[in-house]
């Protein structure tokens, strides 16, 4: 979750009172700043250890002077309340470097990442746990027995998509 900032007192509140704060010094009229948006949303969604804060740099002049921020959109990381890295401009891989090297990894979250099983290292003796191969005279017997179970407007639809591409390619 991204929060927005509303004055100088509340920044360093949460600047001294969390390990690592991203901050978007953004402007309403930035499209650049617009940009990048959904990318620093979703950020937010996957290092839940980072606290994401958002600071319109027209609304709170006097924060964004006291950062130092010329240009928009600018992101400030801070680690333990000090400066640890800044990036000027949209982009995306340069925050995320950054964040990534301030937070550490994404937040292992069921909500924000997708497990694809655990894979197997390369060099294992680990096996599949199903084969995947299968010989030229099993894969069309399959195909065959697909086609068999299907109601005969299908099986019309495929022999004249078949008919069409054999037209096309023979022609």
């Amino acid at each position: 979750m991204v929060k927005e900032v509303s004055g100088l007192a509340e920044f360093n509140s949460i600047i001294e009172k969390n390990n690592v704060v991203v901050v978007d010094f953004y402007a309403t009229w930035c499209g650049p700043c617009k940009f990048i948006a959904p990318a620093f949303e979703k950020m937010a969604s996957q290092y839940k250890q980072a606290t994401f804060l958002k600071c319109d740099v027209d609304r709170n002049q006097d924060v964004s002077q006291a950062q130092g921020v010329r240009a928009m959109p600018t992101f400030i990381v801070f680690k333990s309340g000090k400066k640890d890295a800044t990036v000027m401009g949209a982009d995306a891989r340069k925050l995320e470097a950054a964040i990534r090297s301030a937070a550490g990894p994404p937040s292992q979250d069921s909500s924000s990442s997708h497990s694809w099983g655990s894979g197997n290292t390369l060099g294992s003796s680990t096996t599949p746990s199903s084969t995947v191969t299968k010989n030229p005279t099993e894969t069309a017997r399959s195909v065959l027995n697909g086609f068999s179970d299907l109601d005969n407007g299908m099986k019309t639809i495929v022999v004249l998509i078949t008919l069409y591409v054999l037209y096309i390619v023979f022609g």
